[in-house]
């Protein structure tokens, strides 16, 4: 049965995993032409049979190729305009969360403090897919890679097809391996949407007094264990949130899920995730489900008689 702002969540999940794959459509052709400036750069390197020399030639060669990865990324059009259309998506995202609240409560008023907050978080996810996030996530990586090989004399062969996995991604046991350009990216924009859309939430459930959730989003292949059964579960109240995140509740169980023994915590999340940023950070890296407080008449009362509320 429909419940009352079903339809605003399905526009806000639907602009959001939309503006992921507009995003994502400017990046094959970028870690492409990467992938060409390193084989180009491989054949410039000085050999000794399968051998790569330890000599200066090969270590200046090293030494430009930070510059050129910029330069491929960051002088792409395509890419900063995607950049740029990306940061536009937080002003549709919060103007449908807008509505999302006033369809259930007519009297809602946004709070000073999101305007705030997507600023910010604008500003934190413009950063993370330009100069500073590309050196720290991507380009810095590719160098230790080729480093490596050229400072202890590695295999030419295993360098290539060590560089030609990490760019251009391979097939595993699991299923196929997205090369890191597109991992990192997708990484960046799925999880910086995705919190900033539960930080607009969090503040105004917190506002309107709200303290039960529905957990909502689309399971597909790669989902989580811990999302499909908070999804199955759909219904929570905060005071259950110690539990939940511990993977301690009857849907989990039932799934049989997995708690990563380093943190105690279901596999996926991150590892500092507690009751207080639970809502933010959800079901860990990469996930698209949402927790969207609700009030109390919108539980059903089968879901509220199991909770002993004050």
């Amino acid at each position: 049965m429909a419940t009352k702002g079903d339809k605003e969540i399905e526009a806000i999940l639907k602009a959001i995993d939309e503006g992921i794959i507009d995003f994502q459509e400017a990046i094959p052709k970028i870690q492409e032409k990467i992938y060409s400036k390193l084989l180009l750069f491989q054949k410039e390197l000085s050999v000794q049979g399968e051998t790569i020399t330890n000599t200066v030639k090969n270590v200046k060669l090293l030494s430009n190729i930070k510059q050129d990865i910029e330069s491929i990324i960051l002088d792409d059009t395509d890419y900063l305009e995607a950049v740029a259309k990306f940061s536009k998506l937080y002003d549709k995202v919060t103007a449908l969360n807008y509505s999302y609240f006033k369809s259930i409560e007519s009297k809602f008023k946004p709070s000073k403090v999101i305007d705030e907050v997507r600023k910010q978080s604008v500003s934190l996810v413009i950063d993370g897919l330009t100069e500073a996030g590309l050196q720290t996530n991507f380009i810095n990586p590719v160098r230790e890679i080729i480093n490596t090989y050229v400072t202890t004399g590695g295999s030419y062969s295993k360098l290539s097809g060590e560089l030609n996995n990490y760019i251009n991604g391979y097939n595993s046991d699991a299923g196929p391996i997205d090369g890191s350009f597109v991992k990192f990216t997708k990484q960046i924009t799925t999880d910086a949407i995705n919190q900033y859309n539960a930080q607009v939430n969090e503040i105004t459930s917190a506002d309107l007094g709200w303290e039960w959730y529905r957990y909502v989003g689309s399971n597909i292949k790669t989902t989580r264990t811990f999302c499909e059964a908070l999804t199955k579960k759909e219904y929570y109240h905060r005071s259950e949130l110690a539990q939940i995140i511990k993977g301690n509740f009857k849907e989990f169980k039932e799934m049989k899920g997995e708690i990563y023994n380093k943190t105690g915590l279901p596999q996926g999340m991150y590892d500092d995730t507690n009751t207080s940023n639970f809502p933010i950070y959800r079901g860990g890296y990469n996930c698209g489900h949402q927790a969207y407080a609700i009030p109390t008449y919108l539980v059903p009362q089968k879901v509220r008689n199991l909770i002993t509320t004050k």
